[in-house]
Formats: structure tokens, C-alpha cells, sequence
């Protein structure tokens, strides 16, 4: 039982049936930043600081996701940090993604009947939006993108939204369908205003 096994495994010429690799288990391949020290600090609360705490940190992980029945994957996204990293961390990856198509400032908001508004603020939609962009492109690919923030208060986001702009009206109709039947994402043709909290505040 340890992190990131394989190296461990391949070293030794060995194979082993029964292997608990944390970093299997908590799916922390997905992002590296959900290292065996990030998982500790995170999940147990608990930072590493000597060498002799990584086996120790592995022990206690691998007991807590024995215990919790394999820690549904929500809970454990939730668990990892607050709802403001997440927000940061996810609006920051699709900004540098489609840097080229970006229209700036973030604050900006597209208009139009060949636009489409998506609303990304909760947990279930912050984890998917990447994916969801993703297959939009390949049904039909947008030629601009803009990002604007949404906030609570001053200084706690509310979530994003996603504004994405085709070269006609008639590209719309099958992305708009696509993401309603996801059955996680409110979206909208962007041709009326939707009040938005913006803030000077970029992605870092």
C-alpha cells in the first residue's frame, strides 16, 4: 500500500494482487495537483514534513476510504478544497485552453441570437464544464469565448459563466439542445441581459 505504486512495483521486478495505490484510489491522476502531501493537508488536515510521514499518510488515507465505502467521488472533490479553488482553478484552465478565442476582458459579455449563455456554479457543473466545452467543439466549434466571474460579495465568487459565440444562428439550435439534455447546465440563447456581479478580478 503506498503512492504512485507503479515506479515502486517496476523497480522491485515484483507483482503483487491485492495493491492499494492512494493515488489510484483518490483519483488524484485527474489533477496533479492532489499530491500525496496536497491529500494530506487536504483530507487528514494533517501536513507532511518528514519522510517518515508519507507511509503514515498513505496508512490513514487508504483506512479512510476503506471506511467511507470508497468515498463517492463528489464527497471527495468537496473535501479537497473550498468551492472558491475550484472555481479559480477551473475558470483558470479554460481561459489558457482557448486563450486564442478569448475575448477580453473576462468581463466581457457576448450578445446575440448566434450566442449561447452557460451557467457554471455548481459543483457538478464546475466539474464537467471542461468536458462539456469540449464535445461543444466537436459538434460544432465556436469562434469566440469570454468568461465573466460572478461574485456573492466583494470578495467570494459566486461561479462564471460561459458565453460562447458561433459564425451563425444556425449552428445554435443542436449545441443549445446538447447542453440542456445534460440535465447539469442551465443555458440560453444570450440575446437578453443576465445580471452579472462583475468583478475586475482575472484569472490567476
Amino acid at each position: 500500500m503506498g503512492y504512485d505504486l507503479c515506479c515502486d512495483l517496476y523497480n522491485l521486478k515484483i507483482t503483487h494482487s491485492r495493491v492499494a495505490d492512494i493515488k489510484t484510489l483518490f483519483n488524484s491522476q485527474e489533477d496533479p495537483n492532489l499530491s500525496l502531501p496536497n491529500l494530506s493537508k487536504y483530507v487528514l488536515k494533517r501536513r507532511i514534513t518528514k519522510a517518515e510521514h508519507y507511509p503514515r499518510a498513505s496508512m490513514e488515507l487508504f483506512q479512510l476510504y476503506h471506511a467511507h465505502g470508497g468515498l463517492r467521488k463528489q464527497k471527495l472533490q468537496r473535501s479537497f478544497g473550498s468551492k472558491q479553488d475550484l472555481i479559480t482553478r477551473v475558470h483558470t484552465k479554460i481561459v489558457a485552453k482557448y486563450q486564442e478565442r478569448l475575448v477580453v476582458p473576462v468581463t466581457t459579455c457576448l450578445r446575440g441570437k448566434d450566442t449561447i449563455r452557460i451557467h457554471c456554479k455548481k459543483w457538478d457543473q464546475l466539474n464537467q464544464i471542461e468536458s462539456v466545452l469540449e464535445k461543444i467543439d466537436a459538434i460544432q466549434r465556436f469562434y469566440q469565448i469570454c468568461l465573466p466571474i460572478s461574485m456573492k460579495t466583494k470578495s467570494q465568487k459566486k461561479g462564471f459563466f460561459v458565453y460562447l459565440k458561433f459564425f451563425n444562428v444556425a449552428e445554435v439550435g443542436d449545441v443549445l439542445t446538447y447542453v440542456i439534455n445534460t440535465g447539469i447546465f442551465k443555458a440560453e440563447i444570450a440575446d437578453r441581459p443576465t445580471k452579472i456581479t462583475q468583478t475586475t478580478q482575472t484569472a490567476i
